[in-house]
């Protein structure tokens, strides 16, 4: 075990090896730290809307593409595609028609092994032409639409993993695997072609006509474009998720979020301002706090989306009852306010769902952050998981609030170590910024005296 005086040291070099990082970035990039996105310039009038007969024509889509690629731009989805082997044809068509801005959200070719490795995090666990790959894909696609659009958004992930006619002479079949995923409903489908009736733009052709089709359908619109001759379709399969809270209880995925309308599964976003809790009940005070510290965040020119979290899941607890969880969010649904359901009771863990996050606490909370007696009594493991906290890009607003001596306490009163400041973890909501008396606590002895 290393002494305190080792820890303090390997601390204090982490530190200043960070700091020499950032100031080595800004030396060479003066604008690393202010990234803008600047709208498009307009120049001259304004071009007149085309209409799908006219794309049709100019593009020389195939008959029905360009209604069809209408009609999914209308359906108020957002869409991100990954498709490697083939289905390109599909993200140029979905490019040309008029609307794609509003629609697609990102659409990526990742050809090389290596390049699609880096969109699944992963090997292909069935080679790279399966239905695990496309489904895989679509899945990695829906989290990138998730994080790339807004809340209340509807995104869908699009998965294709083709095995074309190529230079050499194929020995196995000619066909594609296309999977869609919405965060609930998951379909995917093999688009078997026969050999030597088209060459690669025909059969690249007729599986983005069937990439095509299913999207319409993810998107509940009628589908009306077909592959054509010698392109069968098979082994379609769906299944859906009809209740992701229970899904969540049982472990079987690790977030469902609750924004806008909608229901985010496994999707956790990145740059939160997150206010963790019990919210037993939610009142006032938390929905001050939150405002204040997207506030402060802003203050300091870092935009991020405002968000409550609740851990079902707690190590001494167990796993809350159902009955009460909903109890819980129906203030939650009732104010229209965005939260988020995780299994991550313990802050590593939340980082490593929500990188890049600032996480809003009270007093109370940040004073038990720094007592070596939440870590095993152990001080280097308090050191190594604030690092792993840092390396996550994660840290912390204070909060203020009445502690047990009737005393309003704040960040100042927290005995944060000199390291922690050193590595900004910390920082405090000013008190005339953020102050309001109650708590759950209180909230919850009065409802039983009035009962």
């Amino acid at each position: 075990m290393l002494c305190a005086a080792a820890v303090r040291s390997t601390l204090s070099s982490y530190v200043a090896a960070r700091q020499a990082s950032r100031h080595a970035l800004s030396a060479a990039h003066p604008r690393c730290q202010h990234w803008h996105q600047h709208p498009r310039r307009q120049h001259g009038t304004a071009t007149p809307a085309m209409s799908t007969e006219h794309v049709q024509h100019e593009a020389r889509l195939p008959a029905g593409v360009a209604e069809q690629v209408g009609a999914i731009h209308a359906s108020g989805k957002k869409l991100c595609l990954f498709v490697t082997g083939g289905a390109a044809q599909a993200i140029s068509w979905l490019l040309c028609v008029p609307g794609a801005s509003s629609t697609i959200v990102d659409a990526q070719v990742p050809y090389s092994h290596d390049a699609l490795v880096k969109v699944l995090g992963t090997e292909p666990t069935d080679g790279f032409s399966s239905r695990a790959t496309a489904s895989a894909m679509a899945r990695a696609a829906y989290l990138r639409a998730v994080r790339l659009s807004q809340p209340g958004d509807a995104p869908i992930g699009v998965g294709a993993a083709c095995a074309l006619v190529s230079r050499d002479v194929k020995k196995g079949d000619h066909r594609a695997w296309i999977a869609t995923y919405d965060g609930r409903r998951s379909r995917s489908c093999r688009v078997q072609l026969q050999k030597g009736l088209r060459n690669r733009v025909g059969e690249d052709a007729a599986v983005s006509v069937q990439l095509l089709s299913m999207v319409a359908d993810a998107c509940n619109t009628p589908a009306a474009v077909a592959p054509g001759p010698g392109a069968e379709i098979l082994d379609a399969e769906e299944t859906t998720m009809s209740d992701p809270i229970a899904a969540l209880l049982s472990g079987g995925v690790s977030t469902v979020e609750l924004s806008g309308g909608q229901v985010y599964v496994d999707a956790p976003r990145e740059g939160l301002v997150l206010l963790p809790g019990s919210f037993n009940p939610l009142h006032q005070g938390h929905e001050e706090l939150l405002r204040a510290a997207e506030a402060a965040c802003a203050a300091r020119g870092a935009q991020r989306r405002p968000c409550f979290e609740i851990a079902v899941a707690n190590a001494d607890k167990g796993t809350i009852a159902r009955a009460d969880l909903e109890a819980r969010l129906e203030p939650f649904l009732d104010r229209g306010l965005p939260v988020v359901l995780t299994r991550a009771p313990l802050f590593t863990q939340k980082a490593a769902l929500f990188k890049n996050t600032t996480f809003v606490v009270g007093h109370d909370t940040a004073a038990r952050l720094v007592m070596t007696k939440y870590y095993r009594n152990s001080h280097e493991e308090m050191v190594r998981q604030f690092v792993e906290l840092d390396r996550a890009g994660c840290n912390f607003l204070v909060g203020g609030r009445v502690a047990g001596d009737d005393c309003f306490k704040t960040l100042d009163d927290v005995d944060v170590p000199s390291e922690f400041r050193a590595m900004r973890m910390f920082e405090g909501i000013p008190e005339d910024a953020f102050r309001v008396d109650i708590s759950s606590t209180e909230l919850r002895q009065q409802a039983e005296g009035d009962a």
